[in-house]
């Protein structure tokens, strides 16, 4: 298992700000698209990977906005995010999927959504892995969901977010006789104390400060084969109000903390 720092928790701090912090905590960071773009507006991919080297930070990951669509699929966008990874050698694509058509039953907005995996896969170089975060916003909004894909795309990893499986409200019993080492990330989180159907992303809270059984779920999770990558992915308002190195401080230390029962 391997802790990972993310982008997405230091939204008011650059790149380079965030590389100096997450170096402190961690060998691996997943990296912004958003602050990548702004950084090479002035800068030079070979400089950002200078940085990440100097820095002793292996880059894992490009976290984004860009959907994987049910009805449309936009190659242009996805080849320019493949450059960026190879460019930097991440072994590994973020696949976010596109919310259901109302007008489109489940099993055929799945097979749509199937197929755009598979152009997806026909544009991919064979040194990078897809891996599908599983959104409890989008179509695939369950575990099970996710699993069943593997049938026509055996060679996928999934995102697994604690928050979004709280909320989906999907039992952990879905996790038995699977070959969970398939889950390549868990973005690390934890809820507040409210129902789970008033419960929006802005109810985030630290790992081990909310009402999610994490240990519970890490721990289920490592008995069926996890063990990779594990990402304390948080953003609150109250927390962006927060010195950022106190604040990775307390991320981390919390994070450890929860880890520790289990790995």
């Amino acid at each position: 298992m391997e802790l990972v720092g993310s982008s997405f928790t230091f939204p008011n701090l650059s790149l380079e700000e965030e590389v100096l912090l997450v170096k402190e905590f961690c060998r691996f960071i997943e990296l912004d698209e958003n602050k990548i773009k702004i950084f090479l507006k002035e800068k030079s991919i070979k400089e950002l990977i200078k940085i990440l080297e100097e820095n002793s930070l292996k880059p894992i990951l490009i976290n984004h906005n860009i959907k994987l669509e049910i009805e449309s699929f936009d190659e242009e966008k996805w080849k320019e995010l493949l450059d960026v990874s190879l460019s930097l050698n991440i072994p590994f694509l973020l696949v976010n999927p596109g919310k259901k058509p109302k007008w489109l039953s489940f099993n055929i907005a799945s097979s749509a959504f199937s197929q755009n995996l598979k152009r997806l896969l026909s544009i991919l170089p064979s040194n990078i892995t897809l891996t599908l975060r599983i959104d409890v916003f989008s179509l695939i909004n369950t575990f099970g969901k996710a699993w069943e894909i593997l049938k026509e795309i055996p060679n996928l990893t999934f995102l697994l977010d604690t928050f979004h499986f709280y909320i989906s409200n999907e039992e952990m019993d879905v996790f038995r006789e699977k070959d969970l080492s398939r889950i390549t990330f868990i973005h690390l989180k934890d809820a507040e104390n409210i129902p789970r159907y008033y419960l929006k992303e802005s109810n985030q809270v630290l790992p081990g400060d909310g009402i999610i059984p994490l240990t519970n779920l890490l721990f289920q999770l490592k008995e069926n084969g996890f063990n990779n990558f594990i990402v304390p992915e948080i953003r609150r308002l109250e927390y962006e109000k927060l010195d950022p190195k106190e604040f990775s401080k307390i991320l981390f230390m919390k994070t450890k903390n929860v880890l520790s029962y289990v790995f």
